[in-house]
């Protein structure tokens, strides 16, 4: 994740592939899936679920 600036404020922001390209390049999943891994472990850490 990356911070991001909006405003004055600092957010974390993770870019990752439009579902309409998974679509079209299948191949490109796993790299989809392991963003949503890393969100969901950053997830835990912040004590979010």
């Amino acid at each position: 994740m990356e911070p991001v600036a909006i405003g004055r404020h600092e957010v974390e922001a993770m870019p990752t592939l439009h579902p309409a390209y998974l679509l079209r390049n299948p191949a490109a999943k796993q790299q989809a899936w392991r963003d949503l891994l890393s969100l969901r472990l950053r997830i835990e850490a912040l004590g979010i679920v």
